[in-house]
């Protein structure tokens, strides 16, 4: 009666040996490890109380964490446009950022770029866009269109209202009914396996039928649990965006223009993963910002973008 998860004990085997080394000290003596995962059925599961952390705060959290990346420090600077911020507006992947270093008149100069991860990965058969984009200079322009964006809180609101709304109408037809319907018909799975189990223990069905009904409720199942994720995922969505749009508000919008030129490099590619930003940048040098874009795509930025507010193209 009472709430608990569960800790899984046993699941690694790990197994050890000694071997040796021969360094300019001498023969040297260290332990080498191997895991494997062992199979299900050895497991152990082990009750853990409740935290007293309610699901509700927890989902909340999550939401909120679900897209944060710790932004690219490759090169030894913060590149602020990493984590999926960046993309390339001829194939919409990422772009991944890259350095140079070019030694000039007995001097040593250091260059920093983002280019199309698809050209820099395959060349032309996977992209035409092989442009170098100066990241000094990038992030330069993105940051003084965010700036101006927070400097006019009224606008800013607008535009993210209207993304909310965008998202809102992706969503059709009564999201709780069909919530519902599919929890239903989950219930109608479990009364019908229990039933054919009945059966299969009264040999009134073979244990090939009993698989085979088995194996269709399953299926159904899986369908009506991808259907509830669907639907949950959509009105988290909704909820993150009104939040963010609520800290972005509250907190950066109502900061200083002083205050605002302090933000590091870290706290403005968190405020761009607030913002939901989308920098697409063409083989041209042409830049295009999305507001709120929703990616449709998956982790190698190949999906068109969603419900987004186009703010404008900068040379």
């Amino acid at each position: 009666a009472k709430c608990y998860g569960l800790w899984w004990f046993n699941r690694v085997e790990m197994k050890s040996k000694q071997v040796s080394k021969i360094t300019d000290g001498g023969r040297r003596y260290t332990k080498k490890y191997s895991s494997r995962l062992r199979p299900k059925e050895e497991w152990i599961a082990v009750p853990v109380a409740c935290s007293g952390v309610s699901r509700e705060l927890v989902e909340a959290a999550r939401v909120q964490l679900i897209d944060n990346h710790v932004p690219s420090s490759a090169g030894h600077r913060v590149w602020v446009l990493s984590g999926g911020i960046g993309r390339c507006a001829v194939c919409r992947r990422v772009l991944r950022s890259r350095r140079r270093v070019k030694n000039q008149n007995g001097r040593r100069y250091t260059y920093y770029y983002y280019r199309c991860s698809g050209y820099d990965t395959h060349g032309l058969k996977m992209c035409e866009n092989s442009r170098y984009t100066s990241a000094t200079k990038l992030e330069k322009q993105v940051w003084e269109f965010v700036r101006a964006l927070l400097l006019n809180p009224e606008e800013l609101r607008s535009d993210l209202d209207r993304a909310i709304d965008m998202e809102r109408d992706e969503v059709r037809g009564d999201p709780d009914a069909e919530a519902r319907h599919w929890l239903d018909k989950l219930s109608e799975v479990d009364e019908e396996r229990r039933g054919f189990l009945r059966l299969s223990a009264r040999g009134r069905i073979t244990d090939a039928e009993l698989d085979e009904e088995i194996a269709g409720l399953e299926e159904t199942r899986k369908i009506a649990e991808r259907e509830l994720e669907t639907i949950r995922g959509r009105q988290q969505r909704v909820d993150r965006m009104k939040a963010d749009r609520d800290t972005v508000l509250e907190h950066y919008a109502a900061l200083a223009p002083e205050k605002l030129d302090t933000l590091t490099a870290e706290e403005c590619h968190q405020l761009y993963k607030i913002l939901q930003l989308k920098v697409l940048v063409g083989k041209n040098g042409d830049l295009e910002i999305e507001l709120n874009a929703v990616p449709t795509g998956g982790d190698d930025g190949n999906g068109s973008g969603g419900s987004s507010i186009v703010k404008g193209m900068y040379p």
